[in-house]
């Protein structure tokens, strides 16, 4: 999903990252041929095609098994590395205070301080609650004991991990958005998504972040769903 345009990595600082989440997974050799096709294909692409990426070069039964736990150490390599950025800048700027959500972002004249906020919490919660939607009742239960497994291993608050848990583990409708951040939305929703592409396939789940996307962007054009993805 692309916080590029929020965090402004580099070509170099993501193929840094990706180099650093496939590195316990593949020989040297190998890994660098990878990294060159990533380069050349999925580069100026937005994270989610990762496990489009991740589907091409796993050609072997050892390195499909393995496909969840790649993109997960990807995913949270590009994560340390926004952080690491996010830091640089706040560092420039020692009179601005550290804000949540997107106040510290750039954003749409439109939007300002908590009007924002708000509106970045309504989106995710109508995102992920039209993701979990799409999920066949039959695997309902293992998506959602995916989730609870992973999200420990996200990087963001204690109270956040144990509210998100309790959140994928029940029926509550909406996850717990006050506790969050842009940075932990965004983690959630690439969480989401790579849990679909292991119980639906890749191609299933393109199309339904697509279609999920689309049909929010058409009904509330005011929010800035882009910015989570």
């Amino acid at each position: 999903m692309n916080s590029d345009a929020k965090t402004h990595l580099s070509v170099a600082q993501k193929r840094q990252a990706v180099e650093e989440g496939l590195k316990p997974f593949l020989p040297d050799d190998y890994l660098q041929d990878i990294l060159e096709f990533w380069e050349l294909h999925y580069s100026h692409e937005p994270a989610f095609v990762l496990q489009r990426f991740l589907n091409e070069i796993c050609t072997t039964a050892t390195l499909k098994s393995q496909r969840s736990q790649m993109l997960q150490s990807v995913l949270l390599a590009l994560s340390a590395r926004e952080r690491d950025n996010q830091l640089a800048s706040k560092k420039t700027k020692p009179g601005k205070p550290v804000l949540r959500h997107a106040e510290s972002l750039d954003m749409p004249t439109r939007f300002k301080g908590d009007e924002h906020a708000q509106a970045l919490m309504q989106c995710f919660t109508a995102l992920s609650q039209r993701l979990f939607k799409t999920a066949p009742a039959q695997i309902d239960r293992s998506l959602r004991l995916y989730l609870m497994d992973t999200i420990p291993k996200l990087k963001m608050g204690s109270d956040s991990i144990h509210a998100l848990r309790l959140w994928t583990g029940t029926d509550m409708e909406a996850p717990p958005t006050s506790l969050l951040t842009i940075e932990d939305m965004q983690q959630v929703i690439n969480l989401i998504y790579s849990a679909l592409c292991e119980y639906v396939g890749p191609v299933k789940a393109d199309r339904q972040l697509t279609m999920a996307v689309r049909f929010l962007e058409e009904n509330h054009p005011e929010w800035p769903i882009r910015q989570l993805l």
